[in-house]
Order: C-alpha cells, then structure tokens, then sequence
C-alpha cells in the first residue's frame, strides 16, 4: 500500500504540473509505468495515455496509439491505480488532537482555517485522494466553494470537492 501512495504522489505531482503547462484539451502525455492497477486486477507492462486531464487510453503498449507531440514519462519501478475517494471530510478542520474542534472554531480566523484547508486538499490529493466529499466548513460560512474554485481554476493543488448539499432549514 505504502508503494500505491507513493507512486500516487508522485504521478499527481507530474501530472498536475505537465498538464497546467499545456493547453489540458490537446496535451498528451504517455505514461510508461512498469505496473498499471485498474481497481480489480494487475497488468505488467501497460502504458496510459492521457489527454488533458482524462484517460484516453490504458493497455498494451501495442494496442495505444501515441501522437508525435506525446510527452513521455517513464516510470521505471512505479505502479499506477486510480485515485481514491474519501467520502467524508472536513477540509477546514485539522485533528483533534492537534486542537480541539471549539478552539478551531471560536478561536482561529477564517483566514488561518481557510490557510490549512488549502494546506489540507494538498495533502489529501497527495496522499492519493482525487475525489473528496467536503461536508462543511464548520463556521466559515461558503469558504469551502471558494476552496472548490481555485481548485477548479488550478490556483492550488487539490481533489474535485463534491460539497454538502445545501439545503432549506424547515421552517
């Protein structure tokens, strides 16, 4: 497990960095990973062929069809599996442990927490973790969609958010 998440880390970094070069609709990147996961069993010696930020293709080396203008990433000793999803998180809280949840929230501004919470989705694309379910920011009102954005507009480094659902209290 400690070599998916590290590979993981490793492959984000890149990619998140090739593809915030590159027009993310027509780049092209090839990775060449000697192991590739697919969620239900292990292919030795596939390749992925990505495009922008979706996978276009994932096989053989003989079955994938690599434009010219393909950057290549050779990964020697690396596995590839696709990205986790955490289902519940809470984006602007750190561990109790660390601080308890009423200092957190009476205490520290909502720009400090809003600090950690881009700190946070960091972290927790890092750890392998592309899809988060964010429920709620605990007292600092919609900054959570404001996290979601830059996310979006690649301002910072992090998971797609899916948040809470906001909907009307009962009167």
């Amino acid at each position: 497990m400690k070599i998916f998440s590290l590979t993981l880390v490793f492959i984000l970094s890149i990619l998140t960095c090739t593809i915030a070069q590159q027009n993310p609709n027509e780049a092209y990147t090839l990775l060449k990973p000697d192991h590739v996961f697919d969620g239900q069993q292990m292919h030795n010696g596939w390749w992925v062929l990505v495009k922008g930020n979706h996978i276009e293709a994932a096989g053989e080396p003989s079955t994938i069809q690599t434009p010219p203008s393909a950057k290549i990433i050779d990964l020697k000793g690396t596995t590839l599996m696709p990205g986790m999803i955490e289902g519940h998180s809470h984006l602007f809280l750190h561990p109790y442990d660390e601080t308890s949840w009423n200092n957190q929230v009476l205490t520290e501004s909502r720009a400090e927490r809003t600090a950690r919470a881009v700190n946070h989705a960091k972290s927790t694309l890092m750890a392998g973790f592309t899809t988060v379910r964010d429920l709620g920011t605990e007292g600092a009102g919609y900054d959570d969609v404001g996290l979601k954005a830059a996310i979006i507009k690649g301002v910072i480094p992090g998971p797609r958010m899916g948040l809470k659902a906001l909907l009307p209290r009962p009167v």
